[in-house]
């Protein structure tokens, strides 16, 4: 669920809460090692308050789950930011990707969640997904709010408001990063694409796992789960329940129309209406119209790797057939230019023949003297009766 790239990726419906973590000023109390500020009205100490109170007692906080495997309210937004309370303050700023983060730091961040909350093993990559995703938010919102200041000067040290969880090498590695050119470059294409997303997402922080939850309550059926053409339609209304968006609209109106005349039930999922009328395939990490949490292989299955193994043999047979067929080729151009050389050859034996006939032909036609015969000119040969009457005369001498 990590994403391989750098920590440019912009704020999501999943980011951390900017108001997470208590800001240090002087007035914190210490529960288990983790600093919790005092001041009232703060969505980050009420969150860990009741975490740290259930744990105090020894008690674990439940969470729901949907059919998709995605965390649910009520208690979604309170595990997911509790989350991104312990990744800020097990993992370093420093590093760059989730994947150089020490697998001792990612250890440590699952087992808090774990002592925190009731879930089991199966949660694990949900979690460290959802670690992956805070952090990257955390240092967005550093990078937005706190890098530079109002004269746009790098601030050489950590904010004030995060200074209990940032120490001042980590820092340093932070904005020498962020310093760096290609990092400039590829934030600000990240930037850009974020200003013009192709199907903007109109919920803000509501989750597609939420928004599910909240229009099956609506229905009031027994219904445990929606087909992702609808989830994503509802994700992408405005306020008033309109489209705006001529993108979406275009997309919606081809869901529509699919839905008249197509059977979900029959077709697989990997090319359910929304596949077909998105028209294209689904991106590594992600599956449209479902939100974070649902991986490929838990929605789709193996049977759409098996179907593209299937289709790497059939690509495999097909080019041994047309190897095969290109040796064959080659096999019969090798004969054809052999038999084209025994043409050739005979060819000029008959040119050779005729041109001696035609000097045969020549030499008689300039002879004056019809009796004197050419030396190349055959003599003609003797009669028959001839030859039977000489050799008769030999044989009655030889008697005499």
């Amino acid at each position: 669920m990590a994403s391989s790239h750098d920590d440019d990726a912009l704020y999501n419906e999943n980011a951390s809460h900017d108001d997470d973590d208590a800001p240090y000023n002087g007035n914190v109390s210490h529960y288990d090692g983790i600093v919790v500020c005092k001041e009232k009205n703060t969505r980050g100490l009420t969150i860990m308050k009741e975490v740290i109170h259930a744990k105090s007692w020894g008690r674990k906080l439940n969470i729901a789950w949907n059919a998709k495997g995605q965390p649910i309210n009520p208690g979604r937004s309170r595990f997911v930011s509790y989350i991104g309370v312990v990744t800020r303050r097990e993992v370093p700023i420093s590093y760059n990707t989730w994947r150089a983060v020490p697998r001792s730091n990612k250890e440590a961040v699952w087992e808090e969640i774990e002592s925190s909350f009731n879930i089991d093993a199966s949660r694990k990559k949900y979690v460290l997904g959802t670690a992956s995703r805070q952090l990257r938010s955390f240092r967005t919102v550093l990078t937005a709010k706190y890098l530079r200041d109002a004269n746009g000067k790098i601030i050489e040290h950590p904010p004030a408001r995060y200074a209990h969880l940032i120490k001042q090498e980590d820092w340093d590695a932070f904005i020498g990063r962020r310093k760096d050119k290609s990092f400039k470059k590829l934030s600000e294409e990240n930037r850009q694409r974020a200003l013009d997303p192709l199907y903007p997402y109109r919920r803000g922080r509501v989750a597609y796992a939420d928004l599910e939850q909240q229009l099956i309550a609506q229905q009031g059926s027994q219904i445990v789960t929606l087909s992702r053409h609808i989830l994503w339609k509802e994700g992408h209304v405005n306020k008033e329940g309109q489209i705006d968006n001529e993108n979406v609209q275009r997309v919606w109106k081809e869901c529509d129309a699919l839905s008249q005349s197509f059977s979900q039930d029959e077709a697989p999922k990997h090319d359910d209406i929304l596949a077909r009328a998105l028209h294209g395939i689904e991106r590594p990490g992600r599956v449209r119209g479902l939100g974070f949490g649902v991986t490929q292989t838990d929605y789709f299955g193996k049977q759409k790797r098996s179907n593209f193994q299937s289709e790497i043999a059939k690509i495999k047979d097909m080019l041994q057939e047309q190897s095969q067929k290109v040796e064959a080729l080659e096999q019969q151009m090798q004969e054809q230019s052999h038999l084209k050389e025994i043409v050739q050859q005979q060819a000029l034996l008959i040119h050779n023949l005729i041109q001696m006939q035609l000097q045969v032909v020549g030499k008689q036609a300039s002879n004056p003297n019809p009796n004197v015969k050419d030396s190349c000119t055959p003599s003609s040969p003797k009669p028959v009766e001839e030859i039977k009457k000489k050799s008769k005369k030999k044989t009655r001498k030889t008697r005499k």
